[in-house]
């Protein structure tokens, strides 16, 4: 599903999907994934990719079903925040071998991001893709996490 002009995914739209391992929809006009957005039935679901789009917003729970060696790709969107009560949820189904890739964004890497570069560290910044960066150029994986402990 590939650059066909797809601006939306209907909740629930891949349920019936019960052999999909993996999902292209790049290149298409998608700005947001709401709640429940890609729920496969199939226990080996495996690539996600999303890449160059205009994704800007992941609601809570937009994402389920994926595998521990999962690869997501946000790859050049317009993802500025990554808020923990939402990206959590994403990481944790990837771990411990997975990788989400969410480079090419405009990333603000303000304290939102305390939870990925010091809370959750150990847990979840090496699923993170060596390629994320922040807006300024940083590496996210690159971060000093003692300026969140200091400011955040």
């Amino acid at each position: 599903m590939t650059n066909i002009g797809l601006q939306t995914l209907s909740p629930g739209m891949f349920t019936e999907q019960v052999n999909l391992t993996t999902l292209r929809l790049d290149n298409n006009l998608l700005t947001e994934l709401e709640e429940n957005a890609i729920i496969p039935l199939n226990p080996r679901f495996q690539e996600l990719s999303l890449a160059s789009n205009r994704i800007s917003e992941v609601t809570h729970d937009a994402i389920h079903g994926l595998v521990d060696n999962s690869h997501v790709s946000f790859v050049g969107n317009n993802i500025q925040t990554l808020p923990v009560d939402i990206w959590r949820g994403i990481f944790s189904q990837v771990e411990p071998n997975g990788i989400i890739d969410l480079s090419g964004n405009p990333l603000e890497c303000g304290c939102d991001l305390k939870w990925l570069v010091v809370d959750y560290a150990s847990q979840y910044l090496d699923l993170l893709s060596r390629e994320t960066a922040c807006n300024s150029g940083e590496f996210v994986v690159d971060l000093n996490p003692s300026y969140f402990d200091k400011f955040c």
